[in-house]
């Protein structure tokens, strides 16, 4: 061109003649011939792309009929199953050459998906591409050498200008690697979950040794109180009854004192039970309806007669806005409070010791306790660490005031079941403040019950006839003693055989019985007991479980056994009479509302 840009262009020349045809001249006529050029670079490109795609061998190429007879079949089909093309073009199908289960596995497969059935062969491996559904699904071909290798393949039905299909198009790509890659993972996972489970089954074996340990430790503690109970039961029950002798001062001072050092050995087991009790999971609180203010002035009024001995002064103040009953376990707060207002007598030397009960001022449903002191103090270091077990403020308290240093411990765990929590404040040489809070839910005031357990000092002059099943002398002996210079009447046996004897002989107001025995055990002589009534009709007699246990389990063992009450070694007389009393005047209250009625 004049600006000289260039063109292609088709030229036709011809010769211009005269008469005497002569040439005279040419006539050179031109078409533009951009678009033919481009169009014929566009189409050698792209037929070197189909050549390049065709006859690559990063995948194979397979063409075949409407019938799936294999047309073409590209170097990548060669590379990939190693068959040349001239072995199986216008000879087989690709069915022929596919995993024959898998064929018939995705027959069916899709016979179910699409409703219709569909017969496994070419056709399975086609369908949904002749209906026009793009698919791509997962197969194994079967190479010349019989080995096997798995592939994605693309399947897209050929179809001339009349939308006829001609044809298939089958593109497929080596799989192997994937495939590797994926079993590499399904057998990691597997090692992975066989690991997860010998991790659980070493953890299952940890635990189960440990509930072994815990169990055995249990029981071990259970036999342990059993063994030290039932003789301290003798010794601090024949100690007490000297007591009321007449002795000189000598004889006195000392039979205190072993009396004294009976009872603190006792409250040292006392709490080893209960701290192994609860670290093995083996103590639970109850839910009952109780008075607060009644548990806070019966305690206080309990430990006076301690604090009166050093000269201490009490004062218990309830606000008047506490609730008259509650939902919890009574026994558990007055564990508590005893334990507090223990130590806190304990180490003060002078001065007083006071009690509060408040509702929490800034958690609504709370009630909120205190016991305060004037004693000792607590250095602010060691307030960290105060309700940890064997611990105590420091290693002159248990040689100049004994203890075990589990009393805060059992108290803080006691109080973490309940959903409440324990503090203190101190400071040294000026006395200290636990406080403990309690959640509880309002109950009615008619729900609260009395128990037979509590020992109780009114007057009765009703004569029970007490049966006694005991195979220890010592204590029989202890019991007669304690229940003489009373009018109750006392039959004593040795075994739980004899026991159900004498029940379906005689009658009895009261059956205690020990958990212990040779030829039949308390529980069993209970059950037998309970079965007899129930068989005769008779209104069942009073039973109390005697044990030298103190473990829960025991406690609830009794129950489901038919016992009303649990008492466990060793029992003073003073409590024993109390019980009985009680008894005694509920029967008498029946007795006269029967008459009245």
């Amino acid at each position: 061109r004049k600006d000289g840009s260039r063109f292609p262009a088709v030229v036709s020349v011809t010769a211009l003649r005269d008469a005497q045809d002569e040439i005279i001249g040419y006539l050179l006529i031109g078409t533009d011939n951009t678009a033919r050029k481009e169009a014929e670079e566009a189409l050698l490109k792209a037929g070197a792309l189909q050549s390049a795609i065709f006859n690559s061998a990063n995948f194979s190429s397979i063409a075949t009929d409407a019938k799936g007879v294999i047309q073409i079949f590209n170097v990548g089909a060669e590379c990939m199953l190693g068959y040349a093309a001239i072995e199986v073009m216008n000879k087989i199908t690709p069915a022929d050459i596919s995993d024959p289960q898998e064929v018939t596995a995705r027959a069916k497969a899709l016979s179910v998906e699409l409703d219709t059935p569909i017969a496994p062969g070419f056709e399975a491996l086609v369908f949904k591409a002749s209906r026009g559904i793009e698919d791509i699904y997962e197969l194994t071909y079967i190479r010349k050498d019989g080995s096997r290798v798995p592939a994605v393949v693309s399947v897209t039905a050929l179809r001339n200008n009349q939308d006829n299909i001609i044809g298939y198009l089958l593109i497929g790509t080596d799989n192997t690697a994937r495939k590797e890659a994926e079993e590499a993972l399904f057998t990691e996972r597997k090692r992975l979950d066989q690991l997860m489970q010998d991790k659980n089954a070493q953890l299952e074996n940890a635990k189960l040794a440990a509930e072994t340990a815990n169990l055995a430790k249990s029981e071990f503690l259970s036999s342990m109180s059993h063994e030290i109970r039932t003789p301290m039961n003798v010794v601090l029950g024949m100690s007490e009854l000297l007591l009321e002798t007449s002795l000189n001062p000598t004889q006195r001072r000392f039979l205190e004192t072993m009396h004294h050092s009976g009872k603190a050995m006792l409250g040292v087991i006392s709490d080893v039970l209960d701290f192994s009790r609860i670290e093995a999971g083996r103590i639970s609180v109850d839910e009952r309806p109780f008075s607060p203010r009644q548990v806070v002035v019966d305690t206080t009024h309990l430990m006076e007669v301690v604090a009166e001995k050093k000269g201490i002064a009490m004062e218990v103040l309830v606000a008047s806005d506490i609730p008259e009953a509650v939902f919890g376990d009574d026994s558990r707060v007055r564990q508590i409070l005893i334990n507090l207002l223990g130590n806190a007598i304990k180490f003060t030397k002078e001065g007083r010791v006071d009690v509060s009960l408040t509702v929490h001022p800034q958690e609504p449903g709370t009630l909120l306790f205190k016991v305060i002191d004037t004693g000792i103090g607590i250095a602010q270091e060691r307030l960290v660490d105060i309700f940890e077990r064997f611990t105590q403020a420091d290693s002159g308290i248990t040689r100049n005031y004994g203890g075990t240093g589990l009393g805060l411990a059992i108290s803080q765990r006691l109080l973490e079941l309940m959903g409440g929590r324990i503090w203190v404040e101190s400071q040294l040489g000026q006395g200290s403040q636990f406080c403990f809070t309690l959640p509880i839910k309002i109950a009615v005031a008619s729900e609260l019950q009395i128990k037979l357990v509590e020992p109780t000092t009114e007057a009765s002059t009703r004569s029970l006839r007490i049966l006694l099943a005991e195979d220890v002398e010592e204590n029989q002996i202890l019991f007669d003693a304690f229940l003489a210079g009373t009018p109750h009447y006392l039959v004593m046996v040795d075994d739980g055989v004899e026991a159900v004897a004498r029940v379906q002989k005689e009658m009895f107001d009261v059956v205690v019985v020990d958990i212990q025995m040779p030829r039949m055990d308390g529980y069993t002589a209970t059950r037998q007991i309970r079965q007899w009534e129930r068989e005769m009709g008779l209104v069942p007699v009073l039973i109390i479980a005697l044990s030298a246990h103190a473990m829960e389990t025991e406690v609830q063992c009794s129950r489901e056994a038919g016992c009303d009450l649990y008492l466990t070694k060793p029992i003073n007389k003073s409590k024993l009479l109390g019980v009985l009393q009680g008894i005694a005047n509920q029967i008498e209250m029946a007795a006269h509302s029967g008459a009245d009625g």
